[in-house]
């Protein structure tokens, strides 16, 4: 793979190399559609309508998220290296980790921050509507004691 680059407005220049395994899967990773659709779905919901900057989508998240986890795995790694901290660098966690950064927004939807107060009002509102029907029920079904 050759060097990718990405200008982020928050982290500057992000840069994917050929380091091995990562870099080139989180790459591929980031065309593939599932990710792409990422572009569409606004990090800060409705808020762009009150502050017109405020335009973040979970795509450009999601990569500051691994870049900043990417950061943070060479400070650890580097700690565990000068024996600052005590312990043994695990490059398996360590991968885990930076692919759990880039994939932790993959199954959002539009708005879905923005809504969940209004999803659980419902929900609960349809509890509290079904439970009469739901203790009928059980009532019917259950011997007399």
């Amino acid at each position: 793979m050759k060097t990718q680059r990405i200008r982020d407005p928050i982290h500057g220049l992000i840069v994917f190399d050929d380091d091995g395994l990562v870099d080139e899967s989180v790459w591929a990773l980031l065309n593939a559609p599932e990710i792409q659709r990422l572009r569409r779905i606004k990090q800060l919901g409705v808020s762009e309508f009150v502050f017109p900057s405020a335009s973040h989508t979970r795509f450009s998240h999601s990569i500051g998220v691994f870049h900043n986890a990417r950061r943070l795995v060479g400070i650890i790694r580097r700690e565990i290296e000068l024996k600052r901290v005590e312990g043994d660098f695990n490059e398996g966690r360590a991968k885990v980790a930076l692919f759990a950064a880039l994939l932790h927004d993959i199954g959002h939807g539009p708005f879905s921050h923005a809504f969940e107060e209004a999803r659980k009002a419902l929900a609960t509102e349809r509890l509290t509507e079904a439970a009469p029907k739901t203790k009928s029920a059980i009532m019917r079904r259950s011997p007399p004691i």
